[in-house]
């Protein structure tokens, strides 16, 4: 390549390469939040009773597909004190781990008596696929645990879902120092997220293609 055709390469290489970028960054089309995982559905019946000892947790694992977390909705009663979701790591047992991964910002009682509350994460985190996550479920506050309540459907539908799939409750009475687990009743909740993209294979090639011109371009400069 002679000297007189470098500067109207330079700016096309710049180009394809911001093109390139572009279209690595952005989400493909059905990369969009929905439900990853849960059980909202059904009249409501029996329900955990939550306080700072009397803990429950569900433990799931992520698909082929790796989520951003958006939301945790769960369907809860309550009116003083506060309810607390958490999402904690697998430490290979029936039990969860004591490494906090995730926190959620905790929902007004908006007047009580049984809803579906809304928890959203506190920061960005990633479900990473084919991954094992527990949704970790307490209260705090004085007399939460009196009037605070975690509801399951009269059906005790299992979750389930496109993005994850479920593995077991597990529930303890003295803050998490022992749990009963493989508890028969599923408490109801949502949890939701946003597909991670995948650049498209034509992407990948572009991005190759412009990388080696780029460094053609350099190796042949005087």
């Amino acid at each position: 390549m002679s000297r007189m055709h470098l500067p109207r390469f330079v700016p096309t290489c710049r180009s394809l390469l911001a093109v390139v970028a572009l279209s690595t960054a952005m989400p493909s089309a059905a990369a969009r939040a929905g439900l990853i995982l849960g059980n909202l559905s059904g009249n409501d019946l029996n329900a955990f009773s939550l306080s700072d000892t009397s803990r429950k947790a569900v433990s799931f694992t992520m698909g082929t597909q790796s989520y951003v977390l958006d939301d945790a909705v769960l369907r809860l009663n309550y009116g003083t004190g506060s309810p607390i979701v958490e999402l904690r790591d697998d430490v290979g047992g029936s039990s969860p781990g004591n490494t906090v991964l995730a926190t959620f910002t905790t929902p007004g009682a908006n007047g009580g008596g049984i809803q579906d509350y809304t928890f959203t994460p506190t920061s960005a985190f990633t479900l990473a696929a084919n991954t094992k996550y527990w949704l970790y479920v307490y209260g705090s506050g004085v007399g939460f645990g009196q009037a605070a309540f975690w509801y399951r459907s009269s059906a005790n539908d299992a979750p389930a879902g496109p993005g994850a799939t479920f593995d077991i409750y597990s529930d303890t009475n003295n803050g998490g120092s022992s749990w009963n687990t493989n508890s028969s009743t599923f408490n109801k909740f949502e949890l939701h997220g946003t597909p991670v993209a995948v650049p498209e294979p034509s992407s990948l090639w572009f991005a190759a293609v412009a990388v080696g011109g780029a460094a053609r371009l350099r190796r042949r400069r005087p």
